[in-house]
Parts: structure tokens; sequence; C-alpha cells
């Protein structure tokens, strides 16, 4: 949830949910992790006061590098573990019941 934030900042609480295919309750109580843990902020939106944008804090923007890159590790680590057709079959397949879902 993290990596979206930081690729996308100043989304919609409901749009990380969305973009994540969670609940909104679910990607509430992650928020609220992320923010007691001071990696985001939450700012009421230009467009609609009751509604809040997700913005990422220094404190983030300092750890997304290397962020990415333990996720790259775990997805060579995957790939190596079950192969890369698996993976990409896996991946597609996955994708094919999200997008079925929506």
């Amino acid at each position: 949830m993290l990596r979206t934030v930081l690729d996308k900042p100043g989304l919609l609480q409901r749009e990380i949910a969305e973009s994540m295919a969670i609940s909104r309750p679910t990607a509430t109580r992650a928020l609220d992790a992320l923010a007691a843990k001071g990696f985001i902020q939450r700012v009421s939106s230009k467009h609609d006061g009751r509604e809040q944008t997700v913005q990422p804090t220094d404190a983030a923007v300092e750890i997304h590098a290397a962020l990415n890159e333990a996720s790259g590790v775990v997805t060579t680590r995957i790939k190596n573990t079950i192969g890369q057709d698996d993976f990409t079959d896996t991946v597609t397949k996955v994708r094919g019941v999200r997008s079925a879902l929506k």
C-alpha cells in the first residue's frame, strides 16, 4: 500500500482501496497503521473537504528505493522457487480474477 501512495501521491482513500482491490475498511486500517508509523499523512481534498487525499511523508520517501528493492528481491525469490512460467501464469490469472470481480 505504501508503494501505491509513493507512486501516486494524492489519491483518495477510496481510490487506494479500489486500485488494490480491497475493501475500504481494510484500506483505512492499513492507512491508519502507516500514519501511526509516520509514513503517510491525510490531507483534506481541495475538491471536497469531506474526503482526504493520502500523501507520503518524508520518512516514506526516504525508504522508497529500499522498499522497491525489497519487493524486487521477493519477486525474484518467488520466480526462482516456482519458475518464471508459473509465476507469469499465476500473475495473469490473479489479474484476470481481479478484473472479473470489478
